[in-house]
């Protein structure tokens, strides 16, 4: 079972030119430094209540509301690591909620937490690519892992690089990234 952990306001984003095109374009993550600048959600990019995402969600914008779920051992993982003010996150997390019904899993990324759950994603540091060609795995249509086992062992090789190659000393886990269906607007035929 996965667990809600919160919800976040996302679109999928370009592949920038750099990028392998292992990495399918558009591709979707949770992380806001990887959103095209268009996209990026002003003020919150966090939340640990639907109803305030809906609020804030712009039924017109290129936005859609995505669960984030983790597992029970992530989410054991994550609060052992994590040292910044996530108290919201967690609570949810606590009450071990699973996704929501209308919530369709697209598949699992990789991610580093910051403080106030902001995040970084493997794509960040172009980790994806060298993960899968390294392991034999492949990403989605949504440049995400379908399984979670796959983003565990590729999780495992991105925490092994050498220290020259290292990510940020942040907490790194595994989240699945489950789309909601869009809020009915009132008046609407």
């Amino acid at each position: 079972m996965l667990l809600l952990a919160g919800y976040v306001l996302t679109a999928p984003t370009r592949r920038e030119p750099h990028r392998d095109h292992a990495v399918p374009d558009p591709y979707l993550t949770i992380s806001a430094c990887s959103m095209d600048a268009g996209i990026q959600p002003e003020l919150i990019d966090w939340f640990t209540d639907r109803a305030e995402a809906e609020r804030v969600l712009d039924p017109a914008g290129p936005l859609d509301l995505y669960a984030v779920g983790l597992s029970a051992h992530h989410a054991a993982d994550l609060r052992a690591q994590y040292n910044g003010e996530a108290d919201l996150a967690f609570a949810l997390l606590d009450q071990n909620r699973s996704l929501p019904a209308d919530a369709e899993v697209l598949g699992h990324e990789i991610i580093g937490c910051e403080d106030h759950f902001s995040f970084h994603d493997w794509h960040c540091y172009d980790f994806a690519v060298e993960a899968c060609a390294a392991l034999d795995l492949r990403l989605n249509r949504h440049g995400l892992l379908d399984r979670l086992s796959d983003a565990d062992r590729a999780l495992r090789w991105v925490l092994a690089r050498p220290a020259s190659e290292a990510l940020p000393p942040v907490p790194w886990t595994v989240v699945a990234v489950a789309r909601c269906a869009r809020p009915s607007t009132p008046g609407a035929v």
